[in-house]
């Protein structure tokens, strides 16, 4: 179970943004990961937002030896096309360079995310998105250039009030390890709060 709560504070044009998560593994006796991410961006015209920050994971997985992870992350995002029946496209690019302590090598990794929303997100409304992420350079911790995962969501936007919504529904991930493929089922929970 993966458990967000991302906060977008307003400064002007722009907004902070501030995010805790949790994700739980099927191992309860260990934490998972959870990891904090703070960025600031927003509109730099009608289609295109632009965003950067920092995020820390603490890994600690069901199997394995724990770790710290620091990621630098740079993003941009717009709407793409509205279709009738007022389904919302959308799109967002990210890109972060991934550091583990204890190692020299910077990982750079590129996610692509395509996103369907009906309506504005004030109504009971089903949610779908598919990411894939592409790793671009070898690392000395394991990161191996190529396909690394991919991520698809089905689940409901949860209108609570003006300035909050939640998210939940189910997450599949396909992980492409040289040890062997696997395939990762999550039931996922964002808090969205825009005050």
């Amino acid at each position: 179970m993966w458990m967000t709560l991302q906060a977008r504070i307003p400064a002007g044009r722009q907004f902070m943004l501030l995010e805790v998560q949790q994700r739980l593994t099927d191992n309860l006796s260990r934490p998972g990961q959870t990891g904090f991410r703070i960025g600031y961006g927003g509109p730099v015209a009608p289609a295109l937002g632009l965003q950067a920050g920092y995020q820390y994971f603490y890994i600690e997985p069901a199997r394995g030896a724990a770790s710290s992870e620091h990621r630098l992350w740079q993003q941009a995002d717009g709407p793409l096309a509205r279709l009738p029946g007022d389904i919302r496209l959308a799109w967002r690019l990210r890109l972060e360079e991934r550091l583990l302590e204890g190692s020299d090598d910077l990982g750079w990794r590129l996610r692509g995310q395509l996103r369907a929303t009906i309506g504005d997100g004030r109504k009971i409304a089903p949610v779908l998105f598919t990411e894939g992420f592409a790793m671009l350079n070898r690392t000395d911790w394991g990161q191996r250039t190529g396909r690394d995962q991919w991520r698809v969501f089905a689940g409901v936007n949860l209108p609570v009030s003006r300035d909050l919504r939640i998210e939940a529904g189910y997450m599949h991930i396909k992980l492409w390890r040289p040890s062997g493929d696997r395939d990762i089922h999550v039931a996922n929970v964002t808090l969205f709060l825009r005050p």
